[in-house]
């Protein structure tokens, strides 16, 4: 009981609320980028543009809603990947089954 008020009153501090916190896609970027991949039916580096995202603490699918232009060139991410990049975080395809 004192956990859970105390992650209330964290989550408060913040100025997050439960519903806000849920709302989040918690997906990880290496899922995101990896979906664009997908959905472009391409084969772009994803590691690397990966591994500068993780350099600058860029870690959920939440976090990429925010990325500006800058942030893009910085991460090294193509105009065409950077819009699928945005489309999967609009609309996350169906996690395909691994057999």
């Amino acid at each position: 009981m004192f956990a859970s008020r105390l992650r209330r009153a964290a989550s408060f501090l913040v100025g997050e609320t439960s519903q806000e916190s849920s709302d989040r896609d918690t997906r990880s970027v290496e899922e995101v980028l990896d979906a664009a991949n997908r959905a472009l039916g391409a084969n772009e580096a994803t590691a690397s543009i990966a591994k500068a995202m993780a350099d600058d603490g860029v870690r959920f699918a939440w976090q990429l809603e925010q990325a500006e232009a800058e942030d893009w060139a910085r991460y090294g991410a193509a105009g065409g990947f950077k819009l699928a990049i945005k489309a999967e975080i609009d609309s996350p395809a169906p996690t395909p089954v691994k057999q």
